[in-house]
């Protein structure tokens, strides 16, 4: 485990274009099957009340996005497969804009945001834009996944807060390091976790799992395209309350219980047995995560046996030790 917590670093020039990671690899090539779609955009919203100094506030979102290399990315298919590079002509697409209108224009705004369509080989992968009014101010934008997730956002707003609070927006002395390069960081984390150890690991603890199960589901859907339709499931309050309970009692998080609820109906459809399903990981295990910005989860099989007599509880808990 020590060995793999220590990222390995590479020395490779900047402008030397760099292999992708697994996961980006998937991103890049579910978006080229339909372009047009806007599934992989990661959008986001944020009011204030209030009149904050829009100058100010785009130069600290311009100084946090310059400090993470992965955001100035660009992805090209050659020869030797996917590969990553800084993009060299533009800086990030940031705009001040008009909000007078009010809601609406607040709401057509982060409409226009979230359904653009990204040119992974040419454009800025980050569009920002920056809205003020005498009563409020609207921070909205959009990523592409293949070079942020989940927690790398959550990263760039709070580091984005704390360069505007500084007196002289200058960079706060305390955060990390001072780039967050993809190629560098991730690619070094998976190369030590897809080594001969991890293979090996991987082999132990999937042997004699199934490799395919059939689901008899009924023909395909073809009138909805593949992206633009959804399945919307909503737990009610009553039954909310008593998951929560339930995690809390056997000390799991929610995803666990309907991820093994998933499974074990997955199983059912399936004509009983074991099912492998796949859940995202934040897979942020190596030094220095908690400053790195980019794309670094991925996708890991938990087994969920559903033979044999046996309560949700057990289920749980034999799945999730």
């Amino acid at each position: 485990e020590g060995a793999l917590t220590t990222l390995p670093r590479r020395t490779n020039g900047e402008t030397d274009p760099r292999r992708c990671t697994a996961t980006q690899e998937r991103i890049w090539i579910a978006h080229h099957l339909d372009p047009a779609a806007s599934v992989y955009n990661l959008p986001f919203a944020f009011e204030f009340a209030g009149r904050l100094d829009a100058m100010r506030l785009k130069a600290a979102v311009e100084q946090v996005l310059a400090r993470h290399s992965a955001l100035s990315k660009v992805f090209t298919r050659t020869s030797e497969g996917l590969r990553q590079a800084p993009r060299l002509t533009g800086g990030f697409d940031i705009e001040l804009v008009d909000l007078s209108e009010g809601d609406a224009s607040t709401m057509e705004l982060a409409r226009t945001l979230a359904t653009h369509r990204f040119d992974l080989a040419k454009d800025s992968l980050a569009r920002l834009r920056i809205g003020v009014t005498e009563a409020r101010t609207v921070l909205a934008g959009v990523f592409h996944h293949i070079v942020v997730d989940g927690a790398s956002m959550r990263l760039l707003l709070q580091q984005v807060a704390k360069v505007y609070a500084e007196p002289d927006g200058s960079w706060p002395g305390e955060t990390g390091p001072t780039t967050s390069d993809l190629a560098d960081a991730e690619l070094g984390w998976r190369e030590a976790l897809e080594g001969r150890l991890a293979e090996e690991y991987w082999r132990t603890e999937l042997a004699g799992a199934p490799a395919i199960r059939d689901f008899d589901l009924g023909p395909p859907d073809l009138s909805t395209p593949s992206g633009t339709g959804e399945v919307t499931v909503r737990i009610d309050a009553q039954l909310t309350s008593a998951m929560l309970q339930l995690c809390g009692r056997l000390k799991c998080s929610p995803q666990a219980v309907l991820t093994t609820a998933f499974g074990w109906t997955a199983s059912r459809w399936a004509g009983g047995g074991e099912v492998v399903v796949a859940v995202p990981s934040a897979n942020r295990g190596f030094e220095g995560a908690e400053n790195s910005v980019g794309c670094f989860m991925t996708l890991l099989p938990i087994r969920i046996d559903a033979t044999g007599p046996s309560n949700g509880a057990d289920l749980i808990g034999r799945t999730w030790s």
